[in-house]
């Protein structure tokens, strides 16, 4: 059924929100009829959409056609449109999406977010910086010569809005690793640095990415993600693996390129998005490989500043 009218939609909006509101808080119907009386029907139906995901509530198969119709006479974003059946029901008894790793107990987020790694001493990498990254002999590069890993953050400047990030690098516990930190205010820069690095250098590489769900800290929505790095393609990139949130508080689960001998491609299967690609999985691929990224005592001085 097509919705060509303002008027009918917005009385199936009603109508939908009568019929669901025993199983929904009881301001939901009242609050959704305001909406409507002032001509807000579209975030009507966006206010019905969030109180049945927010209390697990699926749809018939009657009522889940007629919402998506709806969605798509008011231009409602997909996402918002693509939830069921999953997460719903019971999306939090998932587990996906639990204990995510967070480097210092998340304290200097977003600065540890993301982490490189490049499979190569930490001199080669410091060389292989572009000269103008670095300065003639190295002279803009600040070396910390002691210390621990919080110590050797905190000489980061701030979290950098535009340009070039800053870096940080490290050596690590595990012999021949070299790790990078950037200061991007997303915490997400140092993937194409690290990717650059890997591909110009021609070594392996990865990188990991833990930005905790939107709602421990009501910041940033979340993310886990895999990179494995190398000189096998022009971008540097050889495979990413993710697990984002959307606007909804659902996830969805992405892959690019080859898997990786580490992978459990099995669970990429599973009928929930947020059980492709767990917590628990980003820790186990860290370790497949070696790595140990969210272990403060993993990162060795000296450390290495470049600037932006």
């Amino acid at each position: 059924m097509e919705f060509k009218k303002h008027i009918k939609a917005a009385e199936a909006i009603l109508e939908l929100a009568i019929r669901m509101e025993t199983l929904l808080p009881p301001r939901t119907t009242s609050e959704i009829l305001e909406l409507l009386k002032y001509g807000e029907w579209g975030l009507a139906l966006e206010q019905l959409l969030g109180e049945l995901y927010e209390y697990e509530v699926t749809p018939s198969p009657e009522d889940k056609l007629r919402l998506i119709q709806l969605g798509l006479f008011f231009q409602i974003p997909k996402d918002l449109l693509s939830f069921w059946p999953d997460p719903p029901p019971n999306r939090d008894d998932h587990g996906g999406n639990a204990d995510p790793p967070r480097l210092l107990g998340g304290e200097l987020e977003p600065l540890t977010y993301t982490v490189g790694f490049l499979h190569t001493p930490l001199e080669q990498v410091l060389h292989a910086l572009p000269r103008y990254r670095r300065g003639w002999f190295n002279r803009r590069i600040h070396t910390i010569p002691t210390g621990d890993l919080r110590d050797m953050l905190l000489t980061l400047e701030q979290p950098n809005f535009s340009g070039e990030p800053s870096l940080l690098v490290t050596a690590t516990a595990a012999p021949g690793w070299t790790a990078l930190f950037d200061n991007t205010a997303a915490g997400v820069g140092v993937v194409p640095v690290a990717a650059d690095l890997a591909r110009r250098l021609r070594v392996r590489g990865y990188a990991v990415r833990s930005i905790p769900p939107w709602s421990y800290h009501h910041r940033k929505q979340g993310s886990r993600h895999f990179f494995t790095l190398g000189p096998e393609t022009p971008s540097g990139i050889i495979r990413r693996v993710e697990t984002i949130e959307c606007p909804v508080s659902s996830w969805t689960f992405d892959y690019h390129g080859e898997p990786q001998p580490f992978e459990d491609t099995s669970r990429y299967d599973h009928p929930h998005q947020d059980e492709r690609f767990t917590n628990d999985m980003l820790r186990a691929y860290a370790e497949a490989v070696g790595l140990d990224p969210w272990r403060e005592d993993f990162y060795h001085p000296p450390g290495h500043i470049i600037p932006s």
